[in-house]
């Protein structure tokens, strides 16, 4: 075996791992659901619905889910660019959205779902949202959640399956209820949210992306065929100038 093969089998080796890695295995289910999961970059919990009132949620990890029935609602799909969902009273159809909740610092809040959901994919992009509106006169009640993350490779289908990490979302949340006799608030919290990574199943398709557990795998296969390939470069050049010597 020459020294090249010795050399260029270490990085083959690498690359086959990380082709090991990377694929995804399909899974089905009538419901389907995103998590999306990273920290509150600024929120503030007036009447302290996670905790102590006029407590700040800065830096706080949140997980946000989202449950939603594909056979309800509006859907819109422009095959190979986008596949969208929305529903709810302000678009006169039931919304498609059946769950919604917000986790922070251990407590988890699930939000009313009446006036807007929407599920939306495109390409290197999903996000997700609902929204509730209530106003008897007597009480006056808007609570939104919404979530979205840029992630390479995702398609532009709500039936495909991943978990990956984030090259940057965000995404907010508002929780508000007040009695308008007296002004006063009965519920309020809200903030932004920094999202991380973002996890989608369901459907019946699955993208080639890594699970979480395979990240450090995956950087280690990459730092193993960087390094290896490196070493050939450098042996190759330092023979071609002891030859040219």
């Amino acid at each position: 075996m020459t020294r090249q093969r010795k050399i260029l089998l270490p990085a083959l080796h690498g690359a086959a791992l990380l082709g090991l890695l990377i694929t995804g295995a399909a899974a089905r289910a009538a419901i389907h659901t995103a998590v999306y999961t990273g920290i509150v970059s600024d929120g503030l919990d007036v009447t302290g619905v996670f905790g102590a009132p006029l407590a700040s949620l800065d830096d706080l990890p949140f997980v946000a889910t989202f449950r939603y029935d594909t056979a309800l609602g509006d859907r819109t799909t422009l095959r190979g660019q986008r596949d969208t969902i929305v529903g709810g009273s302000t678009y006169g159809v039931p919304t498609m959205i059946t769950e919604a909740t917000l986790r922070i610092a251990g407590i988890t809040v699930a939000f009313d779902r009446d006036y807007y959901g929407l599920a939306d994919a495109a390409h290197g992009f999903v996000q997700t949202g609902n929204g509730h509106y209530f106003d008897d006169g007597i009480t006056y009640n808007w609570d939104t959640l919404t979530a979205g993350a840029a992630v390479s490779g995702a398609p532009p289908s709500l039936e495909w399956n991943m978990s990956a990490l984030a090259w940057y979302g965000g995404g907010a949340f508002q929780l508000n209820s007040i009695d308008l006799a007296s002004g006063q608030f009965l519920r309020r919290a809200g903030g932004s949210l920094l999202v991380t990574w973002v996890t989608t199943s369901g459907g019946t398709g699955a993208t080639n992306l890594p699970e979480p557990a395979s990240w450090a795998l995956m950087i280690a296969g990459f730092g193993m065929v960087g390094a290896t390939l490196r070493r050939s470069r450098a042996m190759v050049g330092g023979q071609g100038r002891l030859h040219r010597d």
